[in-house]
């Protein structure tokens, strides 16, 4: 070895060991760069000057005399071998971390490791004579080989370059888990070893003189061939149970993919995986079926073709969850809603993450999406009959029952509402009309004013059209009759809902969609069915309490006609009572006894009638505390109560009442004692009960 080559060497090996970490700092990488390259330049210089036959004095520069002394043909010139391998080392150290896939690092390593293992080659089957002192290369510069420590240090050199970027490197190929690494693994020791060994065994033979050339080559062939057939014949054996054991791999995940499948399915979730650096979005059936876009693998879809079809209210956040991920390395979960083709919308809730690989510094996010549009709609519809029946509630008036209907179903259902009532003589008329806006509204009105029949009555106009006892989804695959109507109002899909109480018809609930707008199914007429039985439950009540209002004035009314026609004949049998008593002198004792008889009988018919009049004034307890208001005509100015409830109010107290058919009306309140925190009910009437008054019993107080 030369000196210039063995200095060049240890540049390498030092370089290699600078290198050998990929994220290697600025000044460390500098540094193994620029020995890699002065050893590639060593390498270049000798090969000028075998090319050019010039002396550029660098053979000499290291250990001269000792090189002179040694009377070499070229003293201190590495060999041409020598120089193309230090060009080849040192060049690949220097682009090592410059190229993404390692091709032009790889070439150079393979050929410094193919000019060693030539030249250890050359050393096992030389013939003596040319590895004694006057070796016969040498006369011949060109062909000068390569000194046997140099080529085993270049033999490691070019495995420790490719083992510092195994990824890029052929010895990726053996350390694979796949078929084609196992075949490396078993076959290149076979395929470097034998022949070496077979062709060794031959020249040893014929050296001997044990047998001539020709037998020799016979021998190497039949070797060679058994050996590499014994080796084709175990690796097949070896592949053979890998294949079997690669089958049942296959087969339990074919399996578990179908329990996946069948588990993504159950759940309504779809897959996908998004290649920021095509991006492209490749998912599953169940991905496709939610957005109504092929996602297919390999093609997959344009990120922003998947945007397009989310709603535009929610399009902006889904964006900026995403590109937060990414930016974070973050996973993610966003909710939004989707529409598609045909305007129904889907809600879904997608979970992602973003992975990165290390190797190429590619950005991935994979993730799964989750359908739960039937969650969202079960909690919408829960809400929306909560609201239904708090607004039902609120009023027992039936006009302002048809009107709430109208405003719940828009616009959480439909675009827009018609409700009609009929009275108790079957005369439809409107109760409720509702639209998405304004305008829509006034539209609405402007298009159902010429409609025959009653004003404004589109739900009855619409049942008599389509025969419609039940409820009934109007949709254009419904029949021709449901695409006259729908044509003729200019909408896209309606819900014609009866209002029906005990098979009873009490009016007819008509909501509906847009042209533009999504289209109506089944769920959307079981929530409407499921508004309409509360809303006709809701108009029965407030009908049925009108009715018992009437009733009760109407018996008022009985009462006090009665207790006045009573009152005339009593106050008459009275009077003429009175004056046969002043007719009678004190003898006439039994005929006194007879008029008390009578006078009893008059209180006690009188006493009747004030108690038919007392049934009357119970309807009139919870109007007691209204300013102004009278049991009885000309008793006063009737702000007695409302100024005491005022007062108590102010000071922190209540005032009520409670009234008994028999025993009077009993009156109570309650005041704070001290400044305190307000007491709870259960406080509240502990101390009104201690602070009752009771009335007597002869009448109200």
């Amino acid at each position: 070895m030369m000196p210039n080559t063995g200095a060049a060497i240890v540049a390498l090996g030092a370089a290699l060991w600078l290198l050998v970490r990929e994220n290697a700092a600025g000044p460390r990488r500098a540094v193994g760069r620029v020995l890699g390259g002065t050893a590639a330049l060593v390498g270049l210089l000798t090969i000028v000057e075998y090319a050019t036959g010039v002396d550029l004095q660098i053979d000499r520069v290291l250990f001269g005399d000792e090189v002179r002394a040694a009377r070499l043909l070229l003293p201190g010139r590495p060999s041409p071998a020598s120089a193309l391998a230090l060009l080849c080392a040192g060049a690949a150290l220097s682009v090592m971390d410059l190229e993404r896939r390692g091709r032009a690092t790889n070439g150079l390593v393979a050929t410094v490791m193919v000019l060693a293992f030539a030249t250890l080659s050359g050393y096992l089957f030389a013939e003596p004579e040319a590895l004694g002192a006057e070796r016969l290369l040498m006369r011949h510069p060109v062909f000068t080989p390569m000194a046997l420590p140099t080529a085993i240090a270049f033999l490691f050199l070019g495995l420790g370059i490719a083992a510092a970027r195994p990824q890029r490197s052929p010895l990726a190929l053996l350390a694979g888990t796949d078929v084609g690494a196992f075949m490396a693994r078993s076959a290149l020791p076979a395929v470097v070893v034998v022949p070496v060994a077979f062709a060794w065994l031959r020249m040893q033979g014929e050296r001997g003189g044990y047998y001539p050339t020709s037998v020799g080559a016979a021998l190497l062939t039949t070797y060679t061939v058994t050996a590499l057939v014994g080796v084709v014949l175990w690796s097949a054996a070896a592949l053979r149970r890998l294949d079997v054991a690669r089958r049942a791999g296959d087969e339990a995940l074919r399996a578990a993919r179908a329990r996946l499948d069948l588990a993504l399915s159950a759940g309504s979730v779809g897959t996908w995986i998004y290649d920021l650096s095509c991006n492209r979005v490749v998912g599953d059936a169940r991905l496709e079926e939610v957005f109504g876009v092929s996602v297919a693998a390999p093609a997959g879809a344009a990120l922003e073709t998947l945007m397009a079809a989310i709603h535009p209210d929610d399009r902006a956040r889904v964006g900026a969850a995403i590109d937060d991920a990414i930016r974070r390395r973050a996973p993610y979960e966003v909710e939004y809603r989707i529409v598609r083709a045909d305007g129904s919308v889907r809600w879904v809730v997608a979970r992602g993450a973003c992975d990165v690989n290390e190797a190429t510094g590619e950005i991935f996010v994979p993730g799964a999406l989750v359908d739960i549009t039937d969650r969202k709609r079960l909690e919408q519809h829960q809400e929306l009959l909560s609201a239904a029946g708090l607004r039902f509630s609120a009023s027992l008036d039936p006009e302002c029952a048809g009107a709430a209907v109208a405003e719940i179903l828009v616009p959480a259902v439909g675009d827009w509402c018609v409700v009609d009532v009929v009275d108790d003589d079957d005369r439809p008329s409107l109760a409720g009309l509702a639209a998405s806006d304004p305008a829509a509204r006034d539209a609405l009105r402007e298009r159902v004013a010429g409609e025959p029949g009653p004003a404004l009555c589109l739900g009855t106009v619409a049942a008599e059209m389509l025969g419609a006892e039940g409820p009934i989804l109007v949709d254009h695959s419904a029949g021709t009759a449901h695409a006259a109507l729908l044509g003729r109002l200019d909408i896209g899909s309606g819900l014609l809902l009866p209002l029906l109480v005990c098979d009873r018809r009490l009016g007819t609930i008509f909501v509906a969609t847009t042209a533009a707008g999504r289209r109506f199914d089944a769920e959307d007429l079981a929530l409407g069915m499921d508004v309409a039985r509360r809303a006709a439950l809701a108009i029965e009540n407030a009908s049925l309490y009108r009715a018992s209002r009437r009733a009760t004035r109407m018996r008022d009314e009985v009462l006090r006609v009665v207790a006045h026609d009573l009152r005339n004949p009593l106050a008459a049998i009275a009077m003429d009572a009175s004056l046969i008593e002043r007719s009678l002198d004190a003898t006439r004792e039994a005929e006194r006894r007879r008029l008390d008889r009578i006078y009893a009988a008059v209180g006690r018919a009188d006493r009747l009638i004030n108690d038919l009049l007392d049934v009357a004034r119970l309807d009139a307890v919870p109007l007691l505390f209204r300013p102004f208001w009278q049991a009885r005509p000309g008793g006063g100015a009737g702000l007695g109560l409302p100024i005491a409830k005022g007062l108590t109010e102010a000071h922190g107290g209540r005032i009520g009442v409670e009234r008994a058919p028999i025993g009077g009306s009993t009156f109570w309140f309650t005041l704070r004692t001290a400044p305190c925190p307000m007491p709870t009910d259960a406080a509240r009437e502990e101390h009104a009960a201690a602070t009752r008054i009771q009335a007597p019993a002869s009448g109200e107080r």
